[in-house]
């Protein structure tokens, strides 16, 4: 019976989206449903992407963040990670051709970059992926000096705090990036929090998610590790693998009424939900690994 529901849904979304949306729209709707939990409408907005804007950077993007995605909610299969690598650098090639060199394409390369750095470290390359960031580091000091930019604010942010832990948490590429401009934890703590509350939904949803893991990971404070988490899950209650995340973090920080109390959402979630797929709901139910 939920195969046949999932089908249905899936079919729906894929009819729905077509001819409706323009490019921008479907970008809007892609990350929304991203946000919301809603994987079989993300499936059919990155069919019509493919479809109709094959050689947009932004739809390699959105390919190549949904890939990542799966990587993390389905037991960390690496074929995903292979296949995430591949849109980024694709995205990569499509940038570069661009005659103009503005915000939208130094947030896009930045964007794409950022993954395959990710990929680097998720594979231990902690070298390469220091001489990686040595060919983008122009477009770093490009948003360093225009904060006035939501885009390039939110890059400040994430570069000022992560170049510093960098160093503290990855000492082999110290000699690599002390040439680099410096960071400023607190500066881009600051910057963080000021995205939270621009217009562009799709910035202010990432500068929540990075504050909430930021917390978490770097500064150990629970009380606003909780917050982020908590501001998240009100406005997206059906994301399931943020609420995963979140017990996981609870259990980390020795909250375990909290946990439970979660953990019982969680699996009421998971059982009605229509918009995960086997791989993801065993995932899911699966022991809590973080």
């Amino acid at each position: 019976m939920r195969k046949n529901v999932i089908l249905s849904v899936s079919v729906f979304f894929i009819f729905s989206v077509q001819n409706v949306y323009g490019f921008n729209e479907l970008l809007i709707r892609f990350h929304e449903s991203m946000y919301s939990g809603k994987y079989n409408e993300t499936r059919a907005i990155l069919s019509e992407l493919t479809k109709n804007y094959s050689d947009r950077a932004e739809t390699k993007l959105a390919l190549a963040n949904y890939m990542l995605l799966m990587y993390e909610t389905s037991s960390y299969n690496d074929s995903y990670l292979t296949t995430c690598k591949k849109y980024s650098e694709q995205a990569v090639e499509i940038i570069k051709k661009s005659k103009e060199m503005g915000y939208d394409e130094v947030f896009n390369i930045i964007s794409a970059k950022a993954i395959i750095l990710k990929v680097r470290v998720l594979h231990k390359n902690y070298l390469t992926a220091a001489k990686d960031l040595k060919n983008i580091i122009t477009f770093f000091e490009y948003a360093l000096q225009h904060e006035e930019n939501d885009k390039m604010k939110i890059i400040s942010g994430m570069y000022n705090y992560h170049m510093e832990t960098a160093k503290e948490d990855y000492p082999v590429i110290y000699p690599v990036v002390i040439f680099y401009p410096s960071g400023d934890k607190q500066k881009g703590l600051r910057l963080l929090k000021e995205c939270t509350s621009i217009k562009d939904r799709n910035i202010s949803i990432k500068s929540k998610i990075y504050l909430a893991r930021i917390y978490r990971n770097d500064e150990k404070n629970f009380v606003m590790t909780k917050y982020w988490f908590e501001n998240l899950l009100s406005e997206f209650p059906d994301n399931l693998f943020w609420r995963h995340e979140y017990i996981a973090t609870l259990k980390r920080f020795n909250k375990p009424a909290e946990a439970d109390a979660q953990r019982l959402i969680l699996n009421e979630k998971v059982k009605s939900s229509v918009h995960i797929n086997d791989e993801q709901r065993k995932f899911l139910q699966s022991d809590l690994k973080l």
